[in-house]
């Protein structure tokens, strides 16, 4: 989990693990700080590589971080 302070952290995407990592990586590499929170307890089923995990990024960058991954753009990625 990325240990950087943010004012304002919104809720950006939840995902596996695997994928949120990745995920902070993309963010972090674009210059946008993001962190990742387990779900706990974790939800029955689960394993230690599916399970859910919360990405935050700050309110100031989530708009930018939203066309990151969500918008077709070719521009950034």
């Amino acid at each position: 989990m990325s240990s950087q302070f943010m004012e304002n952290p919104l809720l950006f995407h939840t995902c596996p693990v695997n994928n949120a990592e990745l995920m902070v990586v993309m963010l972090e590499k674009h210059g946008i700080p993001a962190t990742e929170k387990p779900i706990e307890p974790m939800p029955e089923g689960e394993d230690e590589f599916s399970r859910p995990v919360e990405v935050f990024v700050d309110e100031a960058d989530y708009a930018r971080a939203h066309r990151l991954f969500f918008e077709d753009s070719e521009d950034e990625l």
